[in-house]
């Protein structure tokens, strides 16, 4: 007589199962898909990230021509910000405070403008690799 093991249905009822192509997880009795993923590649604007399907491509062109207008805007704006703060607050103290703050608009309109051309890079990689 075979002795029996405690686990031994488990490996037959593994054994007549089919492998699950999509990770999956057990929920309230049922397998549910896991629709969240902790991969570099699925994290938005991160270096490993593909827009991936046609819509992501177009959504990921439309964000970027944003950006690029927006750093271009908040590149403008830092240069008219020094000239009408200095009109509002004479003396040190306005010169001071409008270089401190055209420089700080300065600094964001060249990290939007930063973010807008690595995404236009990134979905003209996936256009191109997607022929």
């Amino acid at each position: 007589m075979l002795p029996v093991t405690p686990d031994a249905g488990i490996n037959l009822r593994k054994l007549g199962t089919k492998r699950q192509t999509k990770r999956t997880m057990w929920f309230n009795g049922q397998r549910v898909p896991i629709l969240y993923s902790s991969d570099r590649k699925d994290l938005f604007l991160s270096e490993a990230w593909r827009p991936k399907g046609a819509i992501q491509k177009i959504a990921a062109s439309m964000f970027a021509a944003f950006l690029f207008i927006l750093s271009i805007t908040l590149l403008f704006a830092s240069t008219m910000l020094r000239r009408e703060i200095l009109q509002v607050v004479p003396g040190i103290l306005g010169l001071v405070s409008g270089f401190a703050l055209a420089l700080l608009v300065f600094l964001v309109g060249g990290a939007v403008l930063f973010v807008a051309i690595r995404l236009v890079r990134v979905t003209a990689q996936s256009f191109h690799k997607s022929r």
